[in-house]
């Protein structure tokens, strides 16, 4: 009988030491799959956001935490602004960021806490590429002074998309890491997929 209660003690004791576990693995850099982005003046965005988690010295289960965003426009319509009089078609790549803090409350479910004041969005103007009037079909002939202009205008455009975005990322819910290197979970009511990047 005292070797069965041993048994069930020890059982008892393994169970609770093995909570978090799964996610022990948590800190490192992970990588998403492209998502939507909410429609805004007649562009179609997508977004490729990574999750960077940083355990604090002698902590498991809190620490920092950067969301990073890579976005992409394609066949978009630039709305008139200062120095632009007609609506180009054109692809647009840009980035954003995000920082914050994380802590893990479950062995499944992490709660990130973002600072609103560190998101930043960057347009490379090189990287705005006018493709044709999406009137007339015809190339626009001279718009390298206008790309400083378009980035910025495009800055304003893409932060409360992607602000919005990155405030669902609020709490993992049902998080799950495979081998260490694929990370399953539920972002508000979506189900996602990320995969561990190896920084060495």
């Amino acid at each position: 009988m005292k070797l069965k209660h041993l048994v069930v003690a020890l059982a008892a004791i393994a169970g609770v030491s093995g909570c978090g576990d799964n996610l022990d693995v948590l800190p490192g850099l992970w990588d998403g799959t492209p998502v939507m982005l909410g429609s805004q003046s007649q562009m179609n965005s997508t977004a490729t956001v990574s999750m960077e988690f940083n355990a604090a010295p002698g902590n498991t289960v809190t620490g920092d935490v950067t969301l990073r965003a890579f976005i992409n426009m394609e066949e978009a319509t630039v709305p008139q602004f200062d120095g632009m009089v007609e609506s180009y078609a054109l692809n647009v790549a840009a980035t954003a960021m995000i920082n914050g803090k994380y802590n893990i409350i479950d062995d499944d479910e992490v709660v990130l806490t973002l600072d609103p004041t560190t998101l930043t969005v960057h347009v490379d103007p090189d990287a705005v590429k006018y493709r044709s009037n999406v009137f007339t079909n015809e190339q626009k002939p001279i718009v390298d002074s206008l790309m400083p202009a378009a980035a910025e205008h495009l800055a304003a455009v893409i932060r409360p998309q992607i602000s919005q975005e990155f405030y669902k990322y609020n709490r993992l819910d049902d998080v799950k890491i495979k081998d260490g290197a694929i990370m399953s979970c539920e972002i508000g009511d979506r189900d996602f997929t990320f995969r561990k990047v190896n920084m060495e």
